[in-house]
C-alpha cells in the first residue's frame, strides 16, 4: 500500500511495486479527472500493464522526466502511442508506451472497490469520450447542478 501522498512522493515505491508484479492504492489528486475521479476522495488500484491499453483505460504516466497523471485513453495510435486526456479536459496529448508506470485497474470509492472492466463504469466512460467537443458545457451544468442541491 501507498500512503496518502502526492503521485510525484509516491512514484518510486509505485515503481518498485509494480515492477514486482503487484498492485498498490494510489489517492487521486488535482482535478483532471473529475467527474469520474475526485481529488482526495477517490482512489485508484495501479497495476502493471500487461497488454496494450484500452480506449477507456486509465494510465498514470509520466510527463517529463518528474510529472505523474492520471488521464484516460482515447485512442491507441498506429505507433502503439497513447493520444489520452483527463476527463476535465479538451486537450489531448500523445504519450509513448515506455512513459507509462500503471494502469488503473480498480476505483475506491468510499471504502468500496469496483473494477475499472466494470460494464458501466466502462460504459460511462466511453460515453462521455465521445461527449469531449461539449464537455466544458456539460461540466459548468454539473457544477451549476451541484451547487444547487448540495448548496
Amino acid at each position: 500500500m501507498v500512503p496518502k501522498q502526492t503521485p510525484q512522493q509516491a512514484l518510486p515505491k509505485i515503481r518498485q511495486l509494480l515492477s514486482q508484479g503487484q498492485s498498490c492504492r494510489l489517492w487521486v489528486t488535482g482535478t483532471s479527472m473529475v467527474p469520474f475521479l475526485r481529488s482526495e476522495k477517490d482512489a485508484v488500484i495501479l497495476s502493471p500493464m500487461t497488454l496494450p491499453a484500452r480506449r477507456g483505460d486509465i494510465l498514470f504516466y509520466l510527463r517529463g522526466e518528474t510529472r505523474c497523471l492520471l488521464h484516460r485513453v482515447h485512442k491507441r495510435l498506429p505507433d502503439g502511442n497513447y493520444l489520452i486526456c483527463g476527463d476535465n479536459q479538451t486537450i489531448t496529448e500523445i504519450v509513448p508506451p515506455e512513459k507509462v508506470i500503471g494502469i488503473a485497474s480498480a476505483i475506491e470509492r468510499n471504502g468500496r472497490h469496483f473494477s475499472a472492466k466494470n460494464c458501466l463504469w466502462r460504459f460511462l466512460s466511453l460515453l462521455w469520450i465521445l461527449l469531449k467537443p461539449i464537455r466544458p458545457a456539460l461540466l459548468a451544468i454539473i457544477g451549476w447542478l451541484w451547487r444547487v442541491f448540495k448548496g
